[in-house]
């Protein structure tokens, strides 16, 4: 009947009934001569208990809530047969039946009923249960969604202001002659690459959890991106007082088929960790490369004389939240879901990653990646790449933020020959493509009031803007990195794809790699 949450005040009077089953039943078994009056107590207590619930069925009757049938009718079958068994007993009706079989039949109806009423009752709670647990996954999913949501809007919020940052400290270190200004923008620049590479590990954490990390397929060249890491590390290791070198065997043309961020990320994630877990001696990676039926094998070994791992640890350093000791995260810092995100690409590869290590000694890490060979297709740039001179174009900036529109406008007019223009969302941009035919190419950005990204490229590709705007090159610069984002933009008809920080370097080349292949 539920009736502890359909009404407190008979729930407690049940009670007391409760403690005089528990009173007579010790009674007994510690004096048993008061067994002869146990059958009187029962009864009368059973009495006692038939009312109370008759009680509790008819308030919750008159309460017009819910009670299960079954148990209704059998309760009032045993108070029929008990009713039937008394006036028997006393002579009021005829004794045809005797009370022995009054009491069999009318326990027998009892049980069928309350057995329907349990039958009930599980099939409820079943029910209950099953309902429970499509909440509770609806829950999850919704959690899923939302956690996904804040990943992808805390990249959002950490990399606009980021590219102010790396935007000023790129400029003020081109502008500037002075060694210590130079000097302090390039700590700038390492502390802020450092926080990005966080940020892509925890939102990459979050997709390793819901299996949603896949790998791109474009054209890279790999040596470039071994020329960047081993700037950086070099930098880095003459900061800490470390040697650095970087011994490469790879054709400085060769062209593959992968992920190239991916692939930087292994690197950078995996050479961090070498160079942060080493406080004095050297820090050395080796690339080979072997090229068998149009698949390139890189093998790439990264050694350092650091703090080492202990035999013991090696087989959990894989493990997310792992460092070889728990004061790691604090001496040397650190998620510690690093190399558990290498671990996660390098299988995404189907490659090879071994450690070999020996604590107070240092560390090699082994890493095997294989890649397709595409034949090496030059697109002719038509514009200078000893300078940036986009000789004459107009480019559109799309953007609301104001910070990250003065360091894209800085950037942009420190070009030659550029002309640059500034609206801050997609209503505007629009605006200005129907009144303005000199345009010749739109930096946009996707997260913005008024109009997105989104809704902005559609309308210009629909024929919304004029029949001559529907096909101008638009690169899309944006702070979010899912591959959801990059796959619906290029849906909609963007030309290319960029991450902020913005680097003004691989603007020139996008923006001018895209008007020449117009042009072309």
């Amino acid at each position: 009947m539920e009736i502890k949450r359909k009404n407190q005040r008979i729930n407690k009077v049940f009670t007391p009934l409760y403690i005089s089953l528990a009173l007579l039943l010790i009674g007994i078994i510690l004096c048993p001569v008061l067994l002869k009056y146990g059958y009187l107590l029962i009864n009368i207590i059973i009495l006692l208990g038939l009312l109370i619930i008759f009680l509790s069925i008819s308030v919750i009757l008159y309460k017009r809530q819910p009670i299960d049938l079954f148990y209704t009718t059998g309760i009032v079958i045993l108070a029929l047969t008990i009713i039937t068994g008394i006036i028997t007993r006393f002579g009021i009706l005829a004794d045809d039946l005797s009370i022995n079989n009054i009491t069999k039949i009318g326990i027998g109806l009892e049980i069928v009923a309350l057995s329907l009423s349990m039958a009930n009752r599980i099939r409820m709670l079943r029910n209950k249960k099953e309902e429970l647990q499509i909440l509770a996954l609806q829950k999850s999913e919704e959690m899923s969604d939302m956690k996904s949501y804040f990943l992808s809007n805390m990249s959002h919020e950490l990399r606009t202001p980021l590219n102010a940052i790396l935007g000023l400290a790129s400029i003020m270190e081109k502008d500037s002659t002075d060694p210590r200004v130079i000097a302090n923008c390039e700590i700038i620049k390492y502390a802020s690459h450092g926080l990005i590479s966080s940020v892509n590990d925890i939102i990459d954490f979050s997709k390793v959890e819901k299996g949603e990390l896949k790998l791109e397929k474009v054209n890279f060249n790999p040596v470039n991106i071994l020329n960047k890491l081993s700037l950086s590390a070099e930098k880095q290791c003459k900061d800490k007082g470390l040697k650095f070198s970087c011994i490469k065997s790879l054709d400085e043309d060769v062209m593959l088929l992968g992920d190239p961020v991916r692939l930087e990320q292994i690197i950078h994630n995996v050479l961090g960790n070498a160079i942060k877990f080493t406080s004095q001696g050297n820090v050395t990676m080796q690339v080979k490369s072997a090229i068998e039926q149009n698949i390139l094998t890189l093998q790439i070994s990264i050694k350092d004389t650091g703090i080492g791992i202990p035999k013991e640890k090696l087989g959990i350093i894989f493990s997310l939240f792992s460092q070889n000791r728990s004061d790691n995260k604090r001496k040397h810092g650190g998620f510690g879901i690093g190399l558990s995100v290498v671990k996660v690409l390098i299988d995404l590869h189907q490659g090879k990653i071994n450690i070999d290590s020996a604590a107070d000694t240092g560390t090699t890490c082994e890493i095997l990646l294989t890649y397709p060979v595409q034949e090496t297709i030059k697109t002719i740039n038509l514009y200078p790449e000893d300078e940036h001179d986009l000789l004459g174009k107009h480019i559109l900036v799309v953007e609301d933020n104001p910070m990250n529109q003065m360091i894209i406008q800085m950037m942009l007019e420190d070009w030659k020959n550029t002309k640059v223009s500034i609206c801050d969302n997609g209503a505007e941009c629009l605006k200005i493509l129907k009144s303005d035919d000199t345009i010749d190419l739109i930096l946009m950005d996707l997260q913005m009031p008024v109009m997105d990204g989104y809704e902005a490229i559609s309308a210009i590709r629909n024929n919304l803007t004029g029949i001559n705007k529907t096909t101008i090159p638009i690169i899309v610069i944006t702070a979010d990195t899912t591959t959801s984002t990059k796959d619906r933009v290029f849906g909609l008809g963007a030309d290319d794809y960029m991450n902020k920080p913005v680097d003004e370097e691989l603007m020139y080349q996008k923006v001018t790699g895209v008007l020449s292949r117009r042009r072309n």
